[in-house]
């Protein structure tokens, strides 16, 4: 397991690099080979004492500090929980519902999470200073068994309020080797990556498999990126990083500042492996992506789309290593009768983005949500994702009742609406809770927000359904605007108004700062209260 796998490269691989960190993006502050990662961890591990079976928070921003704290977590036999501390108000409303869930023993964290630490302290919390020293290193690794929680992590509440996730030693394991396997990790691979460690996307696809194939990693903070976006391309030129990811919006900001790019010291030909997840794939993305950055050595083989969630500890599907995207043209009128059908109307065929086939050892079907029947593998039946494997959460954490209804009729039930191909590729299309039912019909919101994002003055859009006397429902878009907009407000109104006819018009576009969780997902269940509020008042 994956204490193991890092004594054993601590040993064989001792001055290898482990972490590399670039703590402003671009200068490179800090080093460290698996034997001290190795010390280092240990030493987090002894003083955590007899934490063994209880939750630790991981507070750090130190993204070095961060890994060392987890990997001493696993080491002591403790239960990881990785914690953003920040924005601050947001960050500790969040932390605060973590404590009081999870009942943590205690919170690491360093000198830049000083007052977030006195907090967790004052609600009875043993804190840890990871910058201080005072511990020999000489402990030893716990031994834990495959079914011992090693993970508790809380779903990013994109949809609905966070839930904790409890995942195994076991599932870690699989899943860990799963994407070694799917990214196709070899002894030169170096990954790269500015996402958040406390997320699993930057926490288990990046750090820990580099950490558990023996690789370096290459951490940026996400601030880093976002500030200059240019920095990551830069990054994965200067390291040679061959793997490397993030959602659609990652990509999606780099080609919005691509203007403002240059390129002329860009070498992106070693990039192997450039994954997409965590939100719906977007081939426009995919496509612009490839296409802006080609003079720089990108390859659109190296684009690899996957498909995964916190309760599948991560990976649930993915594309082939060194293969384009598989990009299919999905017909909405085409799709099956039944409590999924279409809307009625004319050929509303677009271009979604395969999601990949399930790993080795995992089944995934596409079932009707109502009878739990597996649904035709003909690539245009729509159903809801479910599958089953070694990698699935042992459930959530005080929530039985949520835990059973997740796994009724002995499959999870992600909640994301796809279909199935004969080849076993699966193509993600919604979440169960994006379809609106207006006027008797269905309606994609994701469809409705792929038209929205055509203005080129809008830049963000949501789509939640808002309750209607008349219809049952009714779409109601949110907006978010760019500061350097020529157009007025009222004009985009008009803009919606003819381009969005045919998906029964929304009737109410409020422009608004979407609220998004700390991974940069739009949080559409904060916007269904406000479209409730705002239909209370009337206005």
């Amino acid at each position: 397991m994956l204490a193991a796998r890092v004594a054993r490269w601590a040993r064989e691989r001792a001055d290898a690099s482990a972490l590399v960190v670039l703590e402003d993006g671009e200068r490179e502050t800090r080093r460290l080979s698996f034997a001290a990662l190795h010390r280092a961890a240990t030493e987090v591990a002894q003083r955590l004492g007899d934490a063994a079976g209880q939750p630790v928070l991981i507070l750090s921003q130190s993204q070095a500090d961060f890994a060392i704290g987890f990997l001493g977590c696993i080491y002591a036999g403790a239960i990881a929980v990785p914690c953003s501390s920040g924005p601050r108000n947001r960050g500790w409303e969040r932390i605060a519902a973590i404590v009081a869930d999870a009942a943590p023993a205690a919170a690491l964290g360093g000198t830049e999470v000083r007052d977030v630490l006195d907090k967790v302290a004052a609600l009875g919390l043993r804190s840890i200073d990871l910058s201080a020293q005072g511990a020999t290193g000489a402990g030893r690794i716990a031994s834990v068994g495959h079914d011992a929680p090693a993970l508790l992590q809380y779903t990013s509440g994109s949809t609905g309020a966070p839930k904790g996730v409890v995942v195994t030693h076991g599932n870690l394991a699989a899943n860990l080797e799963m994407l070694r396997e799917g990214f196709g990790v070899h002894d030169r691979s170096v990954f790269l990556t500015w996402l958040p460690l406390f997320h699993d996307m930057g926490l288990i696809a990046n750090l820990l498999v580099a950490l558990h194939c023996g690789v370096p990693c290459v951490l940026m903070p996400p601030l880093a990126f976002y500030q200059r976006p240019q920095r990551w391309l830069a990054a994965i030129t200067r390291y040679g990083a061959t793997i490397s990811g993030a959602p659609n919006f990652g990509y999606d900001l780099c080609l919005r500042r691509a203007h403002r790019m240059d390129l002329s010291g860009i070498d992106l030909s070693h990039w192997e492996v450039a994954f997409c997840g965590a939100e719906l794939v977007r081939a426009s993305i995919m496509r612009g992506f490839a296409e802006r950055f080609t003079p720089a050595g990108f390859r659109a083989a190296a684009l690899y789309p996957c498909y995964g969630l916190a309760e599948s500890t991560l990976m649930v599907t993915a594309g082939r290593v060194g293969r384009p995207p598989v990009v299919r043209h999905f017909d909405l009128a085409a799709m099956a009768d039944g409590a999924l059908r279409a809307r009625s109307g004319p050929d509303r065929a677009v271009p979604l983005v395969g999601n990949g086939q399930p790993r080795r050892g995992f089944r995934v079907i596409i079932a009707d949500p109502e009878t739990l029947q597996p649904v035709p593998a003909d690539g245009k039946t729509l159903g809801e994702v479910m599958f089953r494997g070694n990698v699935v959460m042992k459930g959530y954490l005080k929530n039985p009742a949520g835990t059973a209804k997740a796994f009724e009729g002995g499959w999870f039930h992600s909640g994301d609406l796809g279909v199935k191909y004969p080849d076993g590729y699966v193509q993600l299309k919604d979440r169960s809770k994006d379809i609106i039912i207006s006027g008797g019909e269905n309606i994609s919101s994701i469809e409705v927000e792929d038209a929205l994002y055509k203005h080129p003055a809008i830049q963000a859009a949501a789509v939640v359904a808002m309750p209607d006397d008349k219809w049952g429902e009714t779409p109601c878009a949110f907006v978010e605007l760019k500061p350097d907009r020529s157009v007025s407000p009222e004009d985009i109104v008009v803009w919606c108004r003819e381009h969005l006819a045919s998906y029964k018009c929304p009737r109410t576009v409020i422009f608004t700062e979407l609220p998004k969780t700390s991974t940069g997902k739009i949080q559409k269940f904060q916007l269904r209260e406000m479209a409730r509020a705002h239909k209370a008042e009337g206005s």
